[in-house]
């Protein structure tokens, strides 16, 4: 009996050697010594990645813009997409897809002037923002420190784009970019040139930002901006 217990431990010894001599990393070819390292990327499905980089963006196409169809088809895979319509207000639209999901830019397609986004529901103008505070404090989740308050808290983290041609051109143009920004509270990208096609004498390139820059990422695809033949 002795002699058996000896045998069998001796074997059990044995055999738990030869797996670990087997599958040491030492005795591994190089590559699949490699494959043991744990990658994001491989452990994530296909799906999730590609829809990461949009993640957090909302981008609101008003109905007057020409192609919005190709708008919508060239934004970046994961982006939130909003299409406005003519018939109910355009800042409720934004107000309530952003309540809806999880919001860290919006990006705002629409025909502009200076100081004024042309809306199909109605203009944006420094004249009537006041009648959107609440709305537009709400984005951002950005408030005052009282209800009378002047001072409030300056969000880094978000930040909003106005792709509209000429909205920030001239004085009035700077004085809706800060009013604007006295509400919402983030960074405002925008133009004091046209926006869209290059062909068209526009640029997709967002020549101002109030009150400091922000390391934005462009909503839509390259292809958009090669194929897109019209001007905001």
């Amino acid at each position: 009996m002795w002699r058996v217990g000896v045998e069998a431990l001796t074997l059990v010894l044995v055999a738990t050697l030869v797996l670990v001599i087997t599958f040491s990393p030492a005795t591994l070819p190089q590559a699949q010594h490699q494959s043991h390292r744990f990658s994001l990327a491989k452990l994530l499905p296909q799906k999730l990645i590609t829809t990461q980089r949009g993640r957090g963006m909302l981008v609101a196409i008003d109905a007057n813009v020409e192609h919005g169809d190709a708008l919508a088809a060239g934004a970046i895979k994961g982006a939130k997409l909003v299409m406005l319509n003519a018939k109910e207000d355009s800042i409720e639209q934004i107000t309530r897809a952003i309540r809806q999901t999880e919001t860290s830019s919006v990006h705002i397609v629409t025909h502009g002037s200076p100081g004024c986004l042309h809306f199909s529901s109605g203009d944006l103008t420094i004249e009537n923002l006041h009648h959107y505070a609440e709305q537009l404090e709400s984005w951002f989740h950005y408030r005052p420190f009282h209800r009378r308050s002047k001072m409030r808290v300056q969000g880094h983290e978000n930040f909003l784009s106005l792709y509209s041609c000429n909205v920030a051109k001239g004085e009035v143009g700077q004085s809706f970019l800060e009013r604007l920004h006295y509400l919402v509270g983030v960074s405002i990208h925008a133009s004091q040139r046209k926006v869209g096609s290059i062909a068209l004498n526009g640029s997709w390139n967002l020549d101002i930002a109030y009150p400091f820059p922000h390391q934005s990422e462009f909503p839509f695809t390259e292809d958009l901006l090669e194929t897109y033949d019209a001007v905001l």
